[in-house]
């Protein structure tokens, strides 16, 4: 993402950034599965949300979401759930593209 300017562009590349890194990092699905259940992890999954949360907020203001929070607050879940799906499957799944197609409306 780094060098785009907040918008469309930048948002595909960082959906797609993320869920090809899950893919191709070994170890992912068991992270982000106990990432949902150890209570150890919560907090620290809650502030990386969040982080998440706010790296995304332009790009959805500069495509029209107001106020962004609550569209930030569902890519950053539906992101986690798409990952998950294509690290069952191993390879990329059509969610992604039905996402993006939620987010650029």
């Amino acid at each position: 993402m780094e060098g785009l300017a907040p918008g469309r562009e930048r948002l595909v590349a960082g959906v797609h950034g993320y869920l090809d890194a899950g893919l191709a990092t070994t170890g992912t699905r068991a992270l982000l599965v106990q990432a949902r259940t150890d209570p150890d992890l919560f907090e620290e999954t809650r502030e990386r949300n969040a982080r998440t949360r706010a790296l995304v907020r332009p790009e959805l203001a500069v495509l029209g979401w107001d106020p962004p929070e609550p569209m930030a607050h569902l890519l950053v879940a539906m992101v986690f759930d798409i990952t998950l799906e294509e690290l069952v499957d191993g390879r990329r799944d059509d969610l992604r593209e039905a996402l993006l197609r939620l987010l650029l409306r």
